[in-house]
C-alpha cells in the first residue's frame, strides 16, 4: 500500500503526464526504493490508481496523471441559477 501511495504522490507533485518509466525514474530518487522498485510494479500501482482512485487519470495509452477533482468548485458551478423573465404586457 505505501508503494501506490507513493505513486499518486510523485504524480501529485509532478503536476504533468508521466509513465511508469518516469514515476521509477523519480521514485528511485528516494533512498527507501533505491534499486527495489521496478517497471511492473509501478504499472500495476498506476493501473489500481486509475480503477479506484477518481484523482487519477489515464490520459492516453500508458500515461497518467493526476488532477484534482474533489478540489474547489468550479466558478460555474457555485454561480447563481439563471432567473428565467416574464414580461406582462398592459391589457
Amino acid at each position: 500500500m505505501t508503494r501506490i501511495n507513493d505513486v499518486k504522490k510523485v504524480l501529485r507533485n509532478s503536476g504533468v503526464e508521466m509513465d511508469a518509466d518516469d514515476v521509477v525514474a523519480t521514485l528511485v530518487k528516494d533512498p527507501r526504493y533505491r534499486a527495489r522498485v521496478t517497471r511492473t510494479q509501478v504499472a500495476h500501482s498506476l493501473q489500481a490508481l486509475c480503477e479506484s482512485d477518481l484523482d487519477v487519470i489515464r490520459t492516453r495509452t500508458g500515461m497518467y496523471q493526476h488532477v484534482q477533482l474533489n478540489a474547489a468548485p468550479t466558478p460555474l458551478a457555485t454561480a447563481p441559477a439563471r432567473r428565467t423573465m416574464t414580461l406582462s404586457t398592459a391589457q
